[in-house]
Order: structure tokens, then C-alpha cells, then sequence
């Protein structure tokens, strides 16, 4: 039975650095994170990192959570993630499915036309931005009428964009399933306290 999709969805941002990501990851779960994806857009830093980045996907099962990949549907296999997230142009979602077979696909939208378009074929649906991000430049804001076109999107829901200790509480009020955060974890100070409010903050409303 798959896992549900729900709770702090921790996006890491690019880096070269595994060693200190996964020490970064081990406190994400110490947290009570479930939800992480590996954001990286060089596959040269990917194969060249394989065997850590297999260590640190072999933490996140052990303690029963999900890992997905950014992009690179087709090593989703051979690195043993539990599926991939792909955006707007990032590929025919039904030929991802066919090669990834019954793993997740999400899949980012920031528009109506997007949404209804392939919204049907992926496991979860990302919407953003809800507030400007250090990580993504030149986004647009989620528009208000956007919310209301949500309800009809019978597919698990991730708010992204922005997200950090400051305006969490507002993003938590929206109700969506998956709540995902990169630089407002991976940027922090202190991961381990910032980690368990996001997790506690959740709880609460969740």
C-alpha cells in the first residue's frame, strides 16, 4: 500500500555536497519528516554522487518516508527513489508513466490550462508560488481564483513556493495535504528546531 502523500514536504536545493545533506536529511527525519525530493539539475553531480545519495535514500526507508527525484524519471529504477517531479516541460506524463510504472509522479502547475491538461495522470499535484522564493526567480504568484479551481482536483495538493518559519501559519491555514519547504529548512541555522515546529505546526491543523 503506498504511503499517503501528506505533511512538510522537504525539497532539497542544489548542491554538490551530500555528505552535508544527508546529515542535514538524518535531522529532517529525527523531525518526523516523511516527504523529501532531490533537487538536482546536473545528472554529471547525480551519477558522481550515487552511492551517498543511495545512503541517504535507504535513510529515508528505514524510517518509512518517501524520496523523490526532480527531473530524471529514468534513473527513478536504478537509484531505487519512490518516483519523480517533473514541471510544466519536463516531459510526456504518460510516458513517464509507462517507464516508471506504478511510482509517483507530481507534477508542478502554476496555471489553469496546465492543471486540467495533466493534472489527471499525476499522483499529487504542486501549486505555487505562494509567496516569493530565493531558490526559483521571475515566478508569478498563485492568483486567488487559481485556490478556488483547486477544490475540483480530486489529487492530493502541495503548496510550495516561499515557505519559511514567518509565514507558515498562513500557508497551513489553506488546507493543503503537502506542505513544501526547501530554503526554509536546508537555509536555516538550526534545522532540528525549525523542522519540528513546521511538523507540530502541521499536526495541528492536520
Amino acid at each position: 500500500m503506498q504511503k499517503p502523500l501528506k505533511g512538510i514536504y522537504a525539497v532539497c536545493p542544489e548542491t554538490k555536497n551530500f555528505i552535508d545533506l544527508k546529515k542535514k536529511i538524518t535531522q529532517c527525519i529525527d523531525a518526523g519528516i516523511k516527504l523529501f525530493q532531490i533537487r538536482i539539475k546536473s545528472i554529471d553531480i547525480l551519477l558522481e554522487n550515487e552511492l551517498v545519495i543511495k545512503d541517504i535514500i535507504s535513510s529515508v526507508h528505514v524510517s518509512d518516508g518517501l524520496i523523490l527525484i526532480n527531473d530524471f524519471f529514468h534513473l527513478v529504477d536504478r537509484f531505487n527513489f519512490d518516483g519523480v517531479h517533473i514541471g510544466q516541460s519536463d516531459g510526456d506524463i504518460s510516458l513517464i508513466r509507462m517507464i516508471i510504472k506504478n511510482k509517483l509522479i507530481g507534477l508542478s502547475c502554476y496555471n489553469s490550462h496546465m492543471l486540467t491538461k495533466n493534472a489527471i495522470n499525476a499522483d499529487y499535484v504542486s501549486v505555487g508560488a505562494f509567496n516569493a522564493s530565493v531558490t526559483k526567480k521571475n515566478i508569478s504568484l498563485i492568483p486567488k481564483n487559481f485556490y478556488k479551481e483547486l477544490i475540483n482536483i480530486q489529487k492530493p495538493l502541495c503548496l510550495i513556493g516561499g515557505i519559511n518559519d514567518s509565514n507558515f501559519s498562513k500557508a497551513n491555514s489553506l488546507n493543503f495535504d503537502m506542505i513544501a519547504i526547501s530554503n526554509g529548512i536546508f537555509g536555516s541555522q538550526n534545522i532540528n528546531k525549525v523542522t519540528k515546529f513546521f511538523v507540530k505546526k502541521f499536526q495541528e491543523v492536520n
